[in-house]
């Protein structure tokens, strides 16, 4: 409705892959192939707003959004980031808890593998 009284497009919700709970044997994460392929789908729809001259609000549920935003804003060059955030989010994910909102600022400054940091080949996402 806001987005409406603004005269902003609102571009479809992107939906995630159903959510794996077991925990990937290298990271100890869980749902890490499903955060990266969601990460593809929302820098498409990133992009698309970019390129069309817009300004892209991205709402998530989960700090893993950050991933497809600076995705697509790689594919563009390079990318600077400001992140307000209650916490860290810089965890080496074996060490953490094994959510990937624990570790989003880790894996976009490149660590961790390449399924998940080096998305189309474009690692670090961030600075």
């Amino acid at each position: 409705m806001w987005a409406r009284q603004l005269g902003a497009p609102v571009a479809p919700a992107v939906c995630a892959p159903a959510f794996d709970d077991r925990r990937d044997p290298l990271l100890g994460a869980r749902n890490v192939q499903a955060a990266a392929t969601l990460a593809v789908e929302q820098a498409d729809w990133v992009g698309q707003i970019l390129d069309a001259g817009g300004f892209p609000v991205v709402l998530g549920g989960d700090d893993s959004v950050l991933l497809g935003c600076l995705l697509a804003l790689r594919r563009l060059g390079s990318a600077g980031l400001v992140l307000l955030d209650g916490h860290t989010d810089f965890w080496d994910l074996p060490d953490g808890t094994g959510e990937l909102s624990d570790s989003d600022l880790w894996i976009a400054t490149g660590h961790g593998p390449d399924v998940i940091s080096d998305l189309e080949g474009r690692r670090p996402l961030g600075p």
